[in-house]
């Protein structure tokens, strides 16, 4: 009788646990960091012409979801920048945080950023940090520009029947520590 109760209260936990993946689809900060590396190709070029051009390539990002702040995703990432001027040409790196609001359009099933900013960055060689920070806001409104047209992650049908569900049926997005979730049902 006493393994009856074990195996009915083992039965009714896996039962329980099942419930939440029918309430709600989750996408933990590696399924998203996946996504980028294969799908966000950041390069830009900036400038006045003949006085002043800057190239910037974005590499290795990486996102903190809800850890930072509440309700905001951080990405952090490296812009590699290539500087000429009239002066000469020379590069810098600078490895950036940014910050963001993920907003989920339920028509596309996609997840972008919205309200972003560089929330902190560091520029090698230190040399350069002047002319450099110069041109940050610049910059600062061009990855806007970029993660409002090109998602951080897009749900994929194919892939798994929850994610096909939850491109289906989901209402919105909720941000925890570590991982976004998709309610599918109010």
């Amino acid at each position: 009788m006493k393994h009856f109760f074990v195996g009915a209260l083992l039965l009714l936990s896996g039962v329980i646990a099942g419930c939440d993946q029918l309430t709600e689809f989750s996408i933990s900060e590696d399924t998203i960091n996946n996504y980028l590396s294969k799908h966000t190709h950041y390069s830009k070029k900036i400038g006045i012409a003949g006085l002043a051009n800057a190239s910037i390539d974005l590499a290795n990002l990486a996102t903190q979801i809800g850890r930072t702040e509440p309700n905001k995703i951080t990405l952090t990432g490296v812009a590699k920048i290539k500087l000429e001027t009239l002066l000469g040409s020379t590069h810098a790196e600078v490895s950036l945080a940014i910050t963001s609001l993920p907003y989920f359009d339920v028509a596309t099933g996609a997840i972008y950023l919205k309200e972003l900013t560089i929330s902190d960055q560091k520029i090698t060689p230190e040399k350069m940090a002047s002319t450099i920070t110069t041109i940050l806001p610049i910059v600062n409104n061009s990855l806007k520009a970029y993660f409002e047209k090109n998602p951080v992650y897009l749900l994929q049908p194919e892939k798994s029947k929850a994610e096909a569900l939850a491109k289906k049926i989901a209402k919105g997005l909720e941000v925890k520590p570590g991982k976004l979730f998709i309610p599918l049902v109010e």
